[in-house]
């Protein structure tokens, strides 16, 4: 189950969670992704998008 998945990620200071109405809201910790492991994201970006684009409306944690 993804609840799982989630709780590991944000006790690991990756994602951090806030409810809106009836829905739950994942926000990744860029900085702290970077931080942890360098050029992850971007790599992963890349790989999906051809291109790494500026993060954009993503709040940090």
């Amino acid at each position: 189950m993804l609840t799982r998945h989630f709780r590991v990620l944000r006790e690991a200071g990756l994602i951090r969670q806030h409810d809106v109405g009836t829905r739950r809201i994942n926000t990744l910790c860029k900085e702290e992704l970077d931080r942890r492991f360098p050029g992850l994201l971007a790599l992963v970006l890349r790989e999906r998008v051809g291109r790494v684009e500026p993060y954009e409306n993503v709040e940090s944690c």
